[in-house]
C-alpha cells in the first residue's frame, strides 16, 4: 500500500509539471527583457560619463599646455571604444581658428542629435590642418601642442601622435 501512495503523488506531481514550467516560462520571458533594458541604459549612461571625463581630461590637459609655451606638447590617451549597448559615432574637436574652436562635439550611437562641451573660450582647439578633428570609436593616442599664432591668439591642435602638423595653414 505504502507504494501505491507513493505513486499515486508522484504521478499527480508529473501531471501538473507542464503547467508549472509553462508559468515558469511566462516569468522568465518577463524579467529577461526588463534586466536586459536596465543593463542596456547602465551601460549608456556608464559610457556618457566616461566619454565627457576624457574629454574635459583634454581640456584640463589643453589648458596646462597653453600656459606652457609655443610648440609645448603632451599626449594623453583617448579611449572612446563602447560596448555592444552603448557606442560612440563621433567625437569632433574644434574648428579652424577664427570659428568655433571651443567646442568639442559628439555624438552617441543611440542618440538623434549630438552633444557639446565647451571649454568655456579659455582653450581653443583645432586640427593639424587647421580645421574640426573627428574620431570615430576607439582608442588613441592623442598629442596636443600649443601654436602661438599672434599676441593674443593661442591654439591647442588635437592630432593622433603620429600625424604631421602643418603650422602654415594657421598663419595664411
Amino acid at each position: 500500500m505504502r507504494t501505491r501512495t507513493f505513486l499515486s503523488k508522484d504521478c499527480k506531481g508529473v501531471m501538473e509539471l507542464p503547467f508549472k514550467l509553462m508559468v515558469m516560462v511566462l516569468l522568465i520571458a518577463t524579467v529577461v527583457p526588463v534586466c536586459i533594458i536596465s543593463y542596456r541604459d547602465v551601460r549608456r549612461t556608464e559610457m556618457d560619463n566616461n566619454l565627457r571625463e576624457e574629454l574635459n581630461k583634454i581640456i584640463r590637459r589643453a589648458m596646462v599646455i597653453s600656459k606652457e609655451g609655443n610648440l609645448s606638447s603632451q599626449q594623453v590617451d583617448f579611449d572612446i571604444s563602447g560596448n555592444l549597448f552603448a557606442g560612440v559615432s563621433h567625437v569632433s574637436f574644434g574648428d579652424s581658428v577664427g570659428g568655433n574652436t571651443y567646442i568639442m562635439e559628439y555624438r552617441m550611437n543611440w542618440r538623434s542629435h549630438p552633444e557639446y562641451i565647451h571649454s568655456n573660450g579659455v582653450v581653443h582647439l583645432s586640427s593639424p590642418r587647421n580645421s574640426t578633428f573627428t574620431l570615430r570609436s576607439g582608442t588613441y593616442r592623442l598629442s596636443l601642442t600649443n601654436l602661438h599664432i599672434s599676441e593674443d591668439t593661442s591654439v591647442v591642435i588635437v592630432s593622433q601622435a603620429d600625424q604631421r602638423i602643418d603650422y602654415q595653414s594657421f598663419y595664411s
